[in-house]
């Protein structure tokens, strides 16, 4: 059964190559992956170009197979590891948007799952950290100035 992530659509067939790479990639002991891509008329996700990564990497191109489809993201393995964002992961993900890894899980049931994440922080983060920091200088001489008030009334 196909699955929705946010207005996304991963179909079975889709599901099925994640779980066949994941295999894969724990057999030959090296991470795996493929890029998302989408058609521009719907939002259901297909596979675009499909690479081989090493022992602790993976680096996947930002394109689609077909010349008018969308890339939305990736899917790629941990063969060794669970399925949540490594710390090189993150940043990726946030510039891409979406993506899926496969790893170990971390439930004693099953043995292997595949968890996709999607960016949910605003696209321009360093336009709100600069906001954030001139709010913090604005705070800063609203104190000051509450400062001097209080020195002045005091001592004049």
């Amino acid at each position: 059964m196909s699955k929705y992530l946010n207005s996304f659509i991963i179909t079975d067939d889709i599901i099925k190559k994640m779980e066949e790479i994941l295999k894969e990639s724990r057999t030959k002991e090296i991470e795996l992956g493929f890029s998302l891509c989408k058609r521009p008329d719907n939002n259901i996700l297909k596979i675009g170009e499909q690479c081989v990564g090493g022992e602790c990497s993976v680096s996947l191109p930002e394109r689609c197979e077909e010349k008018d489809d969308i890339y939305v993201g990736a899917y790629h393995t941990h063969f060794n590891e669970s399925s949540r964002p490594s710390s090189q992961d993150i940043p990726i993900i946030y510039k891409r948007g979406l993506a899926c890894i496969g790893g170990i899980s971390e439930n004693k049931i099953r043995n292997e799952e595949i968890n996709c994440y999607i960016r949910n922080v605003p696209k321009d983060i360093e336009s709100t950290y600069r906001f954030k920091d001139k709010l913090v200088f604005i705070r800063d001489r609203i104190e000051r100035r509450k400062e001097i008030d209080k020195f002045v009334k005091d001592n004049f």
